[in-house]
């Protein structure tokens, strides 16, 4: 009976559930920003067509967003980010106001389906056998990753070599904070919004 009543609690979760699209924004920007000293607002040109919700976004035009939040490196190498509500976009001198409250985050990159495409089939497979090993017989990705570094001989030092690579393949190369943002004019990026899917 208990299990009956567990089952019908979940079935009704997955129902209410909402699902979301992701709508990537690639985009140039039009002034510099720092994360460290950041404006409230940002201007950026888009540079491909979007659609943002009900609204179509034209290649080349300004996109005026309002700066949200910014967030801090982290350690584990995680560089600074930060948060944009779109507030109006203009093109040919003809503006349009954004009313709905989309917030998208600011990314560097964003992988397509053609780009995964090209990551090499062997490179997953060496990465994922390597992780299963390293469950059962620890510290065996470091060997691996140690003798590959003395193979390839990088430096002149076969040792030194293979010591850097197993270095950059473990947890430890990840000790260090990451870094603030400084957005040049000019450099391009993503905006990620999630938007509600009607069903």
């Amino acid at each position: 009976m208990l299990k009956k009543i567990w089952l019908s609690i979940l079935c009704v979760c997955l129902q209410v559930s909402v699902s979301y699209a992701a709508v990537h924004i690639k985009v140039a920007s039009m002034e510099d920003f720092r994360t460290d000293k950041p404006s409230k607002e940002l201007n950026v040109k888009v540079l491909e067509q979007v659609e943002l919700g009900e609204y179509n976004i034209q290649e080349n035009s300004t996109l005026h967003c309002q700066v949200l939040e910014v967030v801090d490196p982290k350690r584990g190498k995680r560089n600074a980010t930060f948060y944009v509500r779109p507030l109006s976009y203009t093109k040919n001198d003809e503006t349009t106001c954004i009313k709905e409250d989309y917030y998208g985050r600011y990314s560097k990159t964003v992988l397509s389906k053609e780009e995964l495409k090209k990551i090499p089939p062997g490179k997953v497979v060496k990465n994922a056998a390597l992780s299963v090993g390293n469950h059962f017989v620890k510290g065996i990705s470091l060997g691996y990753y140690f003798l590959e570094g003395v193979v390839d001989n990088e430096g002149k030092n076969r040792f030194k070599s293979g010591t850097e690579r197993a270095y950059k393949s473990s947890p430890l190369s990840f000790v260090g904070e990451g870094e603030q943002l400084d957005i040049k004019v000019g450099d391009d990026f993503y905006f990620v919004f999630k938007i509600d899917e009607e069903e």
